[in-house]
């Protein structure tokens, strides 16, 4: 963005497409061996300048002496970076115009609807004679209100991987001009053609191309070309919503954009007809992928389906990659909590696979580990680990567990028994599991590979679970440190490392750690993923949750709220993690003596899992237990006695009698026999 004189009110008049067609061929008169490497600095000086020379004027001046047709308030704003291509600018400026035609050519209100930029290289006078910077009212004020006149910003974004305004304050700040006027101003983000294009062909190639192009934003680090116009700026930032809030709201508008531009290439080809094709199945199929790592399950899963149907329809029923369309499709389930759903995707799946590929297939193995993971959620960890050995058995047929064919799938499964026992209580059999992971990531992939950090991770969970807490925080540590080198200190999974670190703290009861790594881990994940992801929820119930031990209820409960907030706003309203944070409400209403109250957040909790997880579940007894203490407190120690009981019950059979929650159960039904026994009948 270039600087504005000052003495003048801001000129809110733009250019017409005919003017920047015009400039286009002009460049070719000043650069005849092709201008493809002019950025829009080098325009600046040929030819706005040249041609401006005698005149001393801005082109929107020169255009009103000798094309005034050409110059009319503008309908739209143009936010680029100087270091642009200048074909790159212009080429997505008409190509957005031509857009606004076709949008607007049915509408019958007898008038034509023109576009006119606001292109700061045409309509601020660009001789350094007659330019001065805006004042920090202006950058403030001023030039917000003039993008709220105009009422629509084009963000010219390239390159698609790396795009450079996201690095340039004044683009950043344009961006959060336009959105933070809601509905009063569109902003409208476009890739010149060629970069969509290749936008595209990374997508169908690695789905994970987008998540790794929203890392981070980070409006602090932005540059500007002029200091005092990045310092005026950050004064801006600071006075009004500060850099944490600006780099949420523009991560949230990157987000959606890159949402909506993935849909778009299933989109196109729908509309041309081309539903048919592998293709088409491919771009679905990577498109879902895409949706699935946004917790965009719902689309996901409508995208898996199109690409089941067009699989099914150019290679029949029993082909591999019919098999792995219903494998994805029972992912996204899985991811909602479906997992009756998720069972039936899977086994259609593997049946597919061992007729196909047969029993010993790698692919067989990777859906036997798939439906392991389904039976465990639902808590039937003997099936579970059932599936799970079968798939070791495949990964394994052919060699020692570090010198397989394909050592890491073994892992991966020697990892899943790992966790599964440890659900049981059965500890020393996880922590050989999860070593034995460790020790074939470390060799294969090496000591700094984002998989041998995950494996500290599950032993540190591990630690955690058993109480020893030291060692857990030094191994989640270790894997906050191997991310932030091999992912980044901005990525979603160094920010959910950050929450297990937090949780230690918080079990060990240095709360004051654990609220420090849950914020940065939240700040990580609101940038990174936008402000409903579903990883969200369980931030927010940790937050939650310190507060909660540091008997502040209502202060948790706020934390809770928002919790619940991003269930009902992905349609999880009805997953396990939503009744765990309907089950934390219920807890601190009874912290506040509101029992009643208490008792409908726990029953709501009791429903989902009964329904979703089994009356036999473990967090289903949990919330068995914690209405019997409600019960108590109301005095209805009949009811209480029978909740506890049942609660007991439950996890005597599927922990053991030694486990240390059914050991805590049997002292809450202790007390709570002790108060029924004390109170006059």
């Amino acid at each position: 963005m270039a600087t504005t004189p000052t003495t003048t009110p801001m000129c809110m008049d733009g250019v017409s497409v005919a003017a920047v067609r015009r400039f286009m061929s002009q460049l070719g008169d000043y650069y005849p061996g092709g201008f493809d490497h002019v950025t829009t600095a080098d325009a600046c000086i040929k030819p706005v300048m040249h041609r401006t020379r005698e005149t001393q004027c801005s082109v929107v001046d020169l255009l009103r002496s000798t094309n005034p047709e050409e110059v009319r308030p503008a309908t739209v704003f143009v936010s680029h970076a100087w270091q642009y291509k200048i074909v790159d600018v212009l080429t997505t400026m008409l190509e957005y115009a031509e857009a606004e035609d076709e949008k607007h050519k049915n509408e019958d209100d007898g008038t034509k609807k023109e576009t006119f930029f606001w292109f700061d290289l045409f309509c601020i006078n660009q001789h350094p004679s007659h330019r001065t910077s805006l004042t920090q009212e202006q950058i403030g004020t001023t030039f917000k209100e003039a993008i709220a006149s105009i009422g629509q910003v084009l963000l010219v974004l390239t390159p698609w991987s790396d795009p450079v305004p996201l690095t340039r304050a004044w683009c950043l700040w344009e961006i959060f001009c336009a959105i933070s006027r809601g509905d009063d101003v569109l902003l409208e983000i476009k890739l010149p053609q060629h970069q969509r294009q290749e936008l595209r062909r990374a997508v169908t190639t690695d789905a994970s191309a987008i998540t790794n192009m929203l890392v981070d934003v980070r409006a602090e680090h932005a540059q500007a070309h002029e200091p005092a116009d990045r310092e005026m700026i950050f004064k801006a930032i600071e006075e009004s919503v500060g850099f944490q809030q600006l780099n949420k709201a523009v991560k949230d508008q990157m987000r959606a954009w890159c949402l909506d531009m993935a849909e778009s290439f299933v989109v196109e080809m729908e509309q041309k007809g081309d539903t048919h094709s592998s293709e088409y199945a491919l771009t679905c199929r990577q498109v879902g992928n895409v949706m699935d790592e946004f917790g965009e399950w719902g689309k996901a899963i409508a995208l898996y389906n199109k690409n089941l149907a067009c699989s099914i329809e150019q290679l029949g029923h029993e082909h591999e990659n019919v098999g792995k369309a219903y494998n994805n499709i029972a992912n996204a389930h899985d991811s909602q909590g479906n997992n009756d759903k998720a069972l039936e995707y899977y086994h259609k799946a593997l049946d597919i696979f061992t007729a196909t590929n047969g029993r010993m297939h790698h692919n067989t193995g990777k859906t036997y580990n798939n439906l392991g993971e389904a039976f465990r959620a639902k808590g039937d960890y003997a099936k579970a680990i059932d599936c799970y050995q079968q798939a070791l058995e495949i990964f394994l047929a052919d060699g020692s567990e570090e010198h397989a064919a394909q050592p890491l799938l073994a892992a991966a499964a020697l990892n899943n028994l790992g966790s599964t026992f440890q659900h049981m209580g059965d500890y020393a059999r996880a922590l050989e599991y999860h070593e034995r992971t460790l020790a074939i990531r470390r060799k294969v992939l090496g000591e700094g590979h984002p998989q041998t950090a995950t494996s500290y991770t599950n032993i540190g969970a591990l630690y955690l679970e058993t109480d020893e807490y030291a060692q857990a925080i030094e191994l989640f540590q270790k894997a906050v440190d191997i991310y932030t080198v091999s992912l980044g200190e901005r990525h979603p999974t160094t920010a959910m490392t950050l929450s297990n670190l937090g949780l230690a703290y918080d079990n060990s009861g240095q709360l004051d750690q654990a609220l420090e790594a849950y914020m940065r881990a939240l700040d990580i994940v609101l940038a990174a993923l936008g402000r409903t992801h579903i990883i969200l929820g369980t931030l927010y119930n940790n937050i939650g949750k310190v507060h909660a031990e540091r008997d502040d209820a209502r202060e948790a409960i706020k934390w809770y709220e928002q919790a619940l907030e991003v269930y009902r706003h992905n349609d999880l309203d009805t997953h396990p993690s939503a009744a765990q944070t309907y089950s934390n409400m219920g807890n601190m209403y009874d912290a506040l003596g509101d029992s009643s109250r208490a008792l409908a957040f726990l029953t709501t909790a009791l429903d989902i899992e009964q329904r979703v997880l089994g009356p036999d579940h473990t967090s289903t007894a949990k919330t068995l237990e914690n209405m019997g203490i409600a019960f108590s407190h109301l005095g209805d120690h009949c009811s209480a006695l029978d909740h506890i009981t049942r609660a007991l019950n439950i996890f005597t059979t599927k922990l053991g009698p030694k486990h240390p929650q059914t050991r805590k159960t049997t002292d809450n039904l202790k007390t709570v026999q002790d108060r029924s026994m004390a109170t006059p009948s």
